[in-house]
C-alpha cells in the first residue's frame, strides 16, 4: 500500500525570522507554509503585498507591518492587541472628558464631551436650544406655532365629536351629576347665562356665593323671609349692562326674583 505524502513533515527555515521549523512537504513547492507561525505569516504576506506599508504603533512606537485596505475609518492599527486595547482605552477617555463652556442663550457655563460639541451643541438645556433656534430661524419656529384660539376651537370640536358619538352615556353622566352638585350646576348655568347676556365681569364663584348667603342669613333681599333654598338675583340685571360678580349679586326667593324681573330694586335686607 502507497503510502500518502501529505502528512510528511521536512525541516526547512522560516523566510521571515530564519528559526528551522517543521513544514509540510506537500505544500512547500507551491509555496505555501513558508513561516514557522501565525505572526511570521502575518508579516510574509504583507512583505509580498504590494500595498502593505511599515507604521510606527501609535501606543509603544514600535514598527510594524499593516495592510492599509484592511484597516476600517474606525480603527486604531497597532502591533499588538495589548496596545490595542490601550488604544481603546484613551478613546473611551477622550470621549467621556467633558469641556465647560458658556450657554449661548442664558450664559451658564454647563458641561459637553468632544462629541457634544462637535454636533454643535451650544446650550445648557432644552428651553434654551427652542430659544436660540427662534431667533435663529424665525420662520422655521413660527411655522408649527398654533394661536390660542385655534387651540381652544378644536378642542370644542373634539368634545362636540364626542358628545355625539356617547350622547346617552354623557347625558346619563350629566344627569348624575346635576343631582348629585345641584348648587354647582346652578353656579354653571348661571354663569352661561351671564356669558350669553355678554355681562363685563363674569367672576362670581361657589365660595363668594355660599359667603353671600351667610352673610344675609339664608333670607331673601327684598322679603326678608328665610328659605332653604334661595336663587340668584342681579341688583343691575344683566339685561341692562350688570355684572356677574359679588357686589352686583343678592340671593332672593323665587317669587321676588320672578316679580322683579328686569327691574332694580333696592335690598330692604342688609347682610350681616
Amino acid at each position: 500500500m502507497a503510502s500518502h505524502s501529505y502528512g510528511r513533515r521536512v525541516e526547512r527555515p522560516c523566510d521571515i525570522c530564519g528559526e528551522t521549523y517543521q513544514a509540510i512537504a506537500s505544500l512547500v513547492p507551491r509555496g505555501l507554509s513558508r513561516t514557522c507561525s501565525k505572526p511570521c505569516a502575518i508579516r510574509l504576506r504583507a512583505l509580498s503585498n504590494t500595498r502593505g506599508e511599515m507604521r510606527p504603533c501609535p501606543v509603544c512606537g514600535a514598527d510594524f507591518w499593516v495592510i492599509p485596505w484592511k484597516v476600517t475609518h474606525r480603527q486604531t492599527p497597532t502591533c499588538s492587541e495589548a496596545c490595542q486595547a490601550i488604544s481603546h482605552s484613551r478613546k473611551l477617555q477622550a470621549r467621556s472628558a467633558r469641556t465647560e463652556q458658556p450657554c449661548a442663550d442664558c450664559g451658564t457655563p454647563f458641561s459637553a464631551t468632544p462629541r457634544e460639541l462637535a454636533r454643535g451643541k451650544a446650550t445648557c438645556s432644552r428651553s434654551c436650544s427652542y430659544r436660540q433656534r427662534a431667533r435663529t430661524y424665525p420662520a422655521q419656529s413660527n411655522r408649527h406655532r398654533v394661536s390660542a384660539e385655534h387651540r381652544a376651537m378644536m378642542k370644542r370640536a373634539t368634545t362636540r365629536a364626542y358628545r355625539d358619538r356617547h350622547r346617552a352615556e354623557v347625558n346619563r353622566k350629566q344627569s348624575e351629576y346635576i343631582k348629585a352638585n345641584p348648587e354647582i350646576a346652578y353656579l354653571a348655568q348661571e354663569r352661561r347665562r351671564a356669558r350669553k347676556m355678554a355681562a363685563p365681569i363674569r367672576d362670581l364663584t361657589q365660595k363668594q356665593w355660599r359667603a353671600i348667603k351667610a352673610a344675609f342669613g339664608n333670607r331673601c333681599a327684598y322679603c326678608g323671609e328665610h328659605f332653604e333654598r334661595l336663587t340668584m338675583d342681579h341688583v343691575i340685571p344683566l339685561s341692562k349692562g350688570g355684572s356677574h360678580t359679588a357686589s352686583n349679586v343678592v340671593p332672593a326667593c323665587r317669587s321676588c326674583n320672578c316679580r322683579k324681573a328686569t327691574n332694580i330694586w333696592v335690598p330692604i335686607v342688609l347682610p350681616e
